[in-house]
């Protein structure tokens, strides 16, 4: 019984320095994402499309903004709307609200693109 005691003490001992020294072997580091990103050739292409497609959209909506405001001017032009014809007069009023819209879809995909 004393020998089984000794030789798992042993054992234990054995496994304890062979632990310790197979840590010591270890390193451990880190790694600056921000620093691989921005100097990696995947990274500055990356960042590139991101820009790209954040710049196309940027433009769509600038593009359909200004055609809502001027679309709501006329609407507000009294004698604008008097010059035109009945159905001229209801497709302005329904394309107000479909424009309305395409902005507002416009801004969601904007948000999830930075998001």
């Amino acid at each position: 019984m004393k020998k089984i005691h000794l030789f798992f003490l042993a054992l234990g001992a054995i496994s304890l320095f062979s632990l310790a020294a197979h840590a010591q072997e270890l390193s451990v580091g880190f790694v600056n994402f921000k620093t691989c990103i921005e100097k990696s050739k995947q990274g500055q292409q990356d960042r590139e499309n991101f820009e790209s497609i954040k710049n196309q959209m940027s433009e769509a909506l600038e593009k359909t903004d200004k055609e809502l405001a001027d679309l709501g001017a006329k609407l507000e032009d009294q004698d604008y709307m008097d010059g035109l014809s009945p159905t001229a007069e209801e497709e302005l009023k329904n394309k107000f609200p479909a424009l309305t819209q395409e902005i507002m879809r416009y801004q969601n995909q904007y948000y999830q693109v930075l998001n």
